[in-house]
């Protein structure tokens, strides 16, 4: 783990759950959404996976490709992009519904997600998401992100 980890944790893992309950996630800033977003994504994506993504937060992929698109990060986008291609179901309100789409894939569609797969998790050993942008993201809105009780 960084140090940009751990900062972008410390920011944001307050804010995890909010991701879960749309009451909750609709009160989040721009920024908080953003740097939350990606921070599961990322590691959700190294853990489990781009299916782990799919499978726990994949309805809020569109919005995850806008906080990426919004940090600078678009060629962390492009696998990303193409997985939500090859599953038309990945914004279903259900776990289970997102990941049936992969249920019928043909060879060829299961080689592409893997494909999109490797790519994303090979670019995050050379340009890594977490230090390489959202620290800078955090920096940039302190408002968003208190660190103190002075802060609020």
């Amino acid at each position: 783990m960084s140090d940009g980890d751990d900062f972008v944790r410390d920011a944001v893992e307050y804010m995890v759950d909010d991701l879960n309950d749309d009451k909750r996630y609709e009160l989040l800033t721009e920024a908080q959404r953003t740097v939350t977003l990606l921070w599961v994504l990322d590691g959700r994506i190294r853990g489990d996976g781009l299916g782990g993504w799919i499978e726990t937060h994949g309805r809020r992929s569109g919005d995850a490709l806008a906080a990426l698109d919004l940090v600078g990060a678009n060629e962390h986008a492009a696998p990303l992009r193409r997985v939500l291609l090859l599953l038309a179901t990945w914004d279903a309100s259900d776990p289970d519904t997102r990941l049936a789409g992969m249920d019928a894939w043909t060879v060829d569609q299961a080689t592409a997600w893997r494909q999109a797969e490797d790519e994303y998790l090979s670019l995050t050993r050379r340009d890594n998401l977490i230090d390489n942008y959202l620290r800078a993201f955090v920096t940039a809105h302190p408002d968003d992100f208190p660190t103190s009780i002075y802060d609020l």
